[in-house]
């Protein structure tokens, strides 16, 4: 389960840009095709924010489907399957991911 590693990374980035604060809250955008585990990486969260400062901390996340760009006819498009990597205009697969591999920190709210 590499999301617990990624958790701390997060972890060691906001106390780095945030010491001695308190965290409320934390949100994240999380790309469909990420390949992060939302479900692993609230479980790590919860389980590694315990004597830290984000220990009261929420976790809010925000999934980022799949967008693409078709090279051939130029038609865009958020896809109805992730696993399906096809221009939904022409049968094209020649396609550039727009989003959807997304994993950032979107923002964090700190105690007063």
């Amino acid at each position: 389960m590499h999301e617990l590693s990624i958790v701390m990374n997060i972890f060691d980035i906001i106390t780095e840009k945030v010491p001695d604060k308190k965290i409320r809250a934390l949100k994240m955008a999380v790309g469909d095709i990420s390949g992060v585990s939302v479900e692993a990486l609230r479980f790590s969260f919860d389980i590694a924010k315990k004597g830290t400062a984000l220990e009261d901390a929420e976790l809010k996340i925000k999934r980022v489907k799949v967008s693409v760009r078709c090279r051939k006819c130029g038609a865009g498009a958020v896809l109805k399957d992730r696993f399906v990597l096809q221009c939904p205009e022409c049968p094209s697969r020649d396609v550039e991911i727009v989003k959807g591999r997304e994993l950032n920190i979107e923002y964090v709210e700190v105690n007063d």
